[in-house]
Parts: C-alpha cells; sequence; structure tokens
C-alpha cells in the first residue's frame, strides 16, 4: 500500500489522482483503526508465550525468598498457558507449580500438578523432563512417609534416565531409592544404591548430591542402630551441604545431628546448639524447617525435663503444620505429646493425645481415599474453562471481522471509480484472507465440538465415580461397628482366593498387615487397661500348663512363619502337673512375650518355649535369639509407654507398654518372673508358678 501511495503522490498534477490520494490517505487510516481494534496492533499489548515465560522466570526467582509470590506467579503463567493452548508452557507452569507446592508442605497438590504436567506432549516427548516429574512424584510421598506408593514413582524415574543415559538422573534415583528402602528396612538394597551413587558423584565431585548421599547414609545407619557411622555420615553432609550453599540441607543435618546427641545421652552442647541453628532458620523462609526445629527442641525440652518448655514447642510446631496442612508431620507431634504425658504423669492427656492420633490417621486416609476424586474435578473444570474461553476468544474475532469488512466495504462505496483498481486488489487479497479465516473458524467450530464431547466424558465419569463413592461410604458406615476385626477376616478370606494376581495379593497383604497391627495396639491398651484397673479381682482356676502353653504358641505360627520362623515347644514334664492361675490373665502374659520375641527376633531365627520343674516349682521360659536387654533397658523395662534399645525388625508396631503388662500379670497370677539376657545374644523370660 505504501509503494501504491508513492506512486500516486508523484502525479500530483493530475486532479483526479490528487483525489485518489484523499481518499486513499482515509482509507489507510480507517483501517489502521479497525486493525488496531481487532487487537492486531494494541498499545497495552497482548496475552504472548514471552509473557508467560517471564511470569516463569518470575516465580523461580520468588522461590527462595517469598513462595507465596512464587505461586501466585506460576498460577498466572498456567492460566495464561491454558488460555494459548500452548502444550509446552502448560507442562512447565504446572512442573513448576509443583515445586512450589512441594516447598510449601502442600503434598498433595504438589503431586497433580506433576501428574498434570505428565499428560502434556512436552513432557511425555522429553524423557528427562518426565524422568524429572516421577521422580518428584516419589519425593512427594517419601516426605509424607507413604514409602510403598513411592515405589512406582522413583522405577519409573529411574527407567526414563537409564533410557537417555542420563547418568547424573540415575544416580540421583538411586539417592532416593536408597533413603527408600532404608525406611521399609530392605538394608543390603538400601546400601547397594547408595553406595553407587557415592561413588558416582565422587567422581563428579558434585557436593549438593554427595550431601545428599551422606545424608541418606546417615538414615541408614541409623536404622540399623549404628549410631557412631550415623553421626559420622550426617556431619559429612553437613559439610558438602555448606560448600554447595544449600543452606537448608545444611540446617537439618545441624538438626539430625541433635537428634543423634540426644539418642546417645549427650545433653550438655544441644541447648547452645539449637540456639545458633534457630538463627540461622530465621533468615529463611523455610516453615518446614522452622517446624522441625521446634519438635527438636521439644523433644530436648522433654529429655532434660522442661516439661512447660517442651509444651510451648510443641504448640508452636503444631500451628506451622495445620497452617501448611502438613498432617502428617502433626502426627509425629502427637507421638511427642503421648512421651510427654507419660512423663509428667497426665493419663487423661496420654489418651486424649492418642484419640488426637487415631482420629488423624483417620483423616488423612479419608483425604487419600478422596484425593482421585478431587483431581479429577480439577482437570474437569480446568477443560471446562478453557474450552469456553476458547469459544468466547473465536465469537469475538469473527465479531470484529465482520465489523472490519463493513468500514472496508463502506469506504470502497465512497471512493468509487477513483480507487477501483486498488480496491479490486484488496478485495482479492482480502477475500483469501476471509477464506484462511473461514477455514480457522470451522477447524475452531471442529476443535469447540470435540471439547464439548469430551467435557460431556469427564462429566459423566465425574458422576459415576461420584456413585461409586456413596456406595464406598454406605458400606463403610453399615461396617464402622467392627472395621478393625472386620478387616483382618476379610483379608483371610480373599488371601485363600487362588486368583488373585501378585500385585493384588501384595496390597492385600499390606491391608492384612495394617489390620493386624492396629488390632495389636488395641489389645495392647486393653491390656494395660485391666491391668492398670484397681478393682480386678483375678478369678483363680486349676490348668495343665502343658495344654495351654500349646493352644497359644500355636496360635503364633502364622505370624512367625511371615518371618521364616518357628516356635519351637518343649516339656521335661515326666508326668501331669497342675497350676493356680487367672486363665485370661495366663494368656495375656505369653501372648507377650512371644509375640516380642517374633518381632525382635531376626527373620530365620527360631522362638523357644520349654517347660521345666526347677526348685519344686513350675518353670515355663520364653526364648528368643534377637538384639537382648542392655544394662540401662533391663532398670525401665516394665516402665508403661517406655520404649526401649531395640526396634522390631519388620517395622512391627511397638507401643511401649507389653512389658509393664506381663510384670503386672505375672503379680496378679502370684508368680515370679526373671530375666537371662546378655546385649546381643538374645533374651530368656521365665515364669515360675507354684505347683498345685
Amino acid at each position: 500500500m505504501l509503494e501504491i501511495y508513492n506512486f500516486i503522490h508523484t502525479v500530483e498534477n493530475d486532479g483526479e489522482l490528487k483525489r485518489m490520494r484523499f481518499y486513499f490517505v482515509a482509507l489507510l487510516t480507517i483501517v489502521i483503526i479497525a486493525l488496531a481494534h481487532t487487537n492486531i496492533i494494541t498499545a497495552q499489548g497482548v496475552i504472548s508465550p514471552d509473557k508467560i515465560i517471564a511470569l516463569l522466570d518470575s516465580a523461580k526467582n520468588h522461590r527462595d525468598s517469598d513462595l507465596e509470590k512464587a505461586e501466585v506467579f506460576a498460577k498466572d503463567a498456567f492460566n495464561y498457558s491454558f488460555q494459548l493452548q500452548n502444550d509446552s508452557l502448560i507442562g512447565k507452569s504446572s512442573y513448576a507449580l509443583g515445586l512450589i507446592n512441594y516447598f510449601l508442605a502442600k503434598y498433595n497438590a504438589s503431586t497433580n500438578y506433576y501428574r498434570r504436567a505428565l499428560e502434556t506432549n512436552t513432557i511425555k516427548n522429553n524423557p528427562l523432563f518426565a524422568s524429572a516429574c516421577w521422580n518428584n512424584i516419589g519425593v512427594n510421598y517419601d516426605t509424607q512417609s507413604m514409602y510403598q506408593e513411592a515405589i512406582y514413582p522413583y522405577l519409573q524415574s529411574l527407567k526414563l534416565a537409564e533410557s537417555t543415559a542420563d547418568s547424573t538422573g540415575i544416580f540421583q534415583t538411586y539417592i532416593n531409592l536408597g533413603y527408600l528402602y532404608s525406611n521399609i528396612f530392605q538394608n543390603e538394597k538400601a546400601y547397594q544404591y547408595l553406595f553407587q551413587a557415592e561413588k558416582y558423584f565422587l567422581s563428579t565431585k558434585d557436593d549438593y548430591n554427595l550431601g545428599l548421599v551422606n545424608q541418606n547414609f546417615a538414615i541408614y545407619y541409623e536404622k540399623i542402630l549404628n549410631f557412631r557411622l550415623a553421626h559420622e555420615r550426617n556431619m559429612m553432609a553437613a559439610e558438602y551441604f555448606t560448600k554447595a550453599g544449600a543452606e537448608s540441607n545444611a540446617i537439618q543435618c545441624g538438626l539430625n545431628k541433635i537428634s543423634f546427641m540426644m539418642k546417645e545421652g549427650i545433653f550438655n552442647r544441644i541447648g547452645e546448639e539449637l540456639e545458633q541453628l534457630m538463627k540461622r532458620i530465621e533468615n529463611l523462609d523455610n516453615p518446614i524447617l522452622m517446624g522441625s526445629a521446634y519438635g527438636t527442641m521439644a523433644n530436648y525440652y522433654i529429655n532434660t525435663g522442661s516439661f512447660d518448655k517442651a509444651k510451648d514447642m510443641l504448640a508452636l510446631a503444631e500451628n506451622i503444620y495445620k497452617e501448611l496442612g502438613a498432617e502428617r508431620k502433626i502426627l509425629g507431634l502427637y507421638k511427642s505429646r503421648i512421651i510427654l504425658f507419660s512423663h509428667t504423669g497426665e493419663t487423661q492427656k496420654v489418651i486424649e493425645a492418642v484419640n488426637n492420633y487415631e482420629s488423624l490417621v483417620e483423616v488423612i486416609f479419608n483425604s487419600e481415599t478422596s484425593s482421585k476424586f478431587a483431581e479429577y474435578n480439577s482437570i474437569y473444570e480446568d477443560e471446562k474453562k478453557t474450552s469456553q474461553l476458547v469459544i468466547l476468544n473465536n465469537k469475538l474475532q469473527a465479531k470484529n471481522q465482520i465489523i472490519t469488512l463493513w468500514i472496508l466495504l463502506s469506504i470502497i462505496f465512497i471512493a468509487g471509480a477513483i480507487v477501483i483498481l486498488i480496491l479490486y486488489l484488496n478485495i482479492r487479497k482480502k477475500r483469501n484472507d476471509l477464506l484462511q479465516k473461514s477455514e480457522n473458524l470451522k477447524i475452531a467450530k471442529e476443535t469447540a465440538e470435540k471439547l464439548a464431547e469430551e467435557e460431556k466424558t469427564l462429566r459423566s465419569k465425574a458422576e459415576e465415580e461420584n456413585r461409586q463413592k456413596n456406595e464406598i461410604l454406605s458400606i463403610v458406615s453399615h461396617d464402622l461397628k467392627n472395621p478393625v476385626f472386620g478387616v483382618i477376616g476379610l483379608t483371610e478370606i480373599l488371601e485363600e482366593d487362588g486368583e488373585l494376581n501378585p500385585r493384588d495379593r501384595e496390597y492385600l497383604q499390606m491391608i492384612g498387615e495394617a489390620g493386624q497391627k492396629m488390632k495389636d495396639l488395641i489389645t495392647q491398651f486393653l491390656n494395660f487397661s485391666t491391668a492398670e484397673g484397681n478393682n480386678f479381682e483375678p478369678h483363680y482356676i486349676s490348668i495343665d500348663p502343658v495344654i495351654e502353653i500349646k493352644k497359644i504358641s500355636q496360635g503364633f505360627l502364622p505370624a512367625a512363619s511371615k518371618k521364616s520362623q518357628n516356635v519351637v515347644f518343649e516339656s521335661e514334664l515326666s508326668t501331669p502337673v497342675s497350676i493356680q492361675v487367672d486363665p485370661v490373665l495366663f494368656n495375656a502374659i505369653f501372648d507377650n512375650l512371644i509375640s516380642n520375641a517374633i518381632k525382635f527376633s531376626k527373620p530365620g531365627y527360631d522362638i523357644l518355649l520349654k517347660i521345666f520343674i526347677e526348685q519344686e516349682k513350675l518353670n515355663i521360659s520364653v526364648k528368643d535369639f534377637g538384639p537382648g536387654f542392655s544394662e540401662e533397658d533391663k532398670v525401665q523395662m516394665f516402665q508403661p509407654f517406655k520404649k526401649l534399645s531395640a526396634t522390631p525388625t519388620a517395622n512391627e508396631p511397638s507401643s511401649g507398654i507389653g512389658l509393664s503388662v506381663v510384670k503386672r500379670f505375672v503379680n496378679l497370677n502370684r508368680a515370679e518372673m526373671r530375666l537371662n539376657s546378655t546385649m546381643g545374644e538374645g533374651a530368656e523370660f521365665i515364669i515360675s508358678f507354684k505347683i498345685s
């Protein structure tokens, strides 16, 4: 058009051409106004990929200083990416929100954003990016102590990293797998993964990843009760993190150091070190780290007898975790409260803390069960919103095009014959443009119809899932009377079904074990309540101990077989002998002793039961080949809620009240109990009864 104007300008002596120039300038002015009206030219600008990338950069820059502001930038980038339907930017903004929500301790939201990122073609076609998403999903589960759920994401991450020969990604996943297997007591696997990762990062001199390796080695050695090596590895991790400038990680190592010092009974330097750590934490915007510090201080005050200060620290930590919605962190605080109130003798508060713990466990379970429903609903709303934006934008473009067309036609009639040649060329060009726009509108219409169909499918799917949820809730409400025993009974029936695939059988076994653990804890607390009751009167009858012990031992054969153990019974009696006992208390005594022997013995080591007469008394012995009792343990072993140095070898629950119950029941049965044990060589409990 500029060339045509220049041509007209060169022939000003021709009057007709002068008028044509006037009309042409008017036409050009109106066209510019029309184009500006349709946002092709604009003073304020429009949404563009560059603007979204700038928002993502702002989110990244604020991630270390102001997480909430970073989240706002990332959400704006996410919404704008949907308006543009830019698959690449949707993936990148979803990943950014996943990372920010992890640092905000919003782990379920973080996982959902990573999964949203994995749905985009950009992430699917980029194995390195997809590997990072799967790895971070595993970290979310790890952080919430959901170790079984973390296995699959980590293995997916490792598979993708190996497919691209990404050495750093492979060995970073090895670090996470080492941590995971440490927490589920698969010690050999944990050590191998961490050893290989350390070897690689030593060769690359990667300080940050070497810090992670040593931090997880510290956890590994702590799990196998080698506190000296755990402490050494933790100090090495702190040095590497400091060199890498990872202040948050270095501070966490400092908190771990204090935990080790408390386990070793070193309290004289803890107060000073905690004070220094708190000053460093206050310079960071890291609420999770602050909550951990308060929790550590609470444990320190509990161990040093400053119970009021411990209560204050627990309250501060709980406020932080509640604000963040970190429910699994709050569970740990309830455990500390149980220990605290046990020390202060506030029995009612102990019961209250236990009830709060159990209630929160149920809330977390229900939350995780419904998270999938929320995830699908969120995806449905996002797709619906995107569909509406696309349709609205198409309508607006069509309206602007019609207005622009009428303006151009009006100018054509005004210009008349003077600009007929120019208008002819312009109309031909516009015709091609309109044909292209018409094709675009057709494609947009087909896209809108497709989105509408997908919306209908999603709505139908959501309604079906809602119906299934209501049915499940109805069943749960109906069977709530006997939840724990119902679960155990159903799993036993289902385990006999030979058509289950290995994966279903594994999940079924996990459900049965969880139910059994809860049943054991309930039984322990009921026994404790019975033992502490002042009005309990034993009912003595005459029993044959050989017959009764055989019955009790046979009941533990399934539990022992799961750990490749056997319960071996031996009697030295040549003739039948009877004793006077309360049968309920008698059974509870040996249930606890045999159960503990199985828990604390390593797989493959048998439990030995023996009946013999010595010094005119009938003696019943329960012997295991576990870790045994230290001298300190022997002093504290009969105190309620006092957990000793040894831990169950297969992550079984241990309430710390079993031996106190046994001691009380032995006394009520007018019997005596003694212990033969050397640290590292097992333990033998001998209960002596008077012969009738």
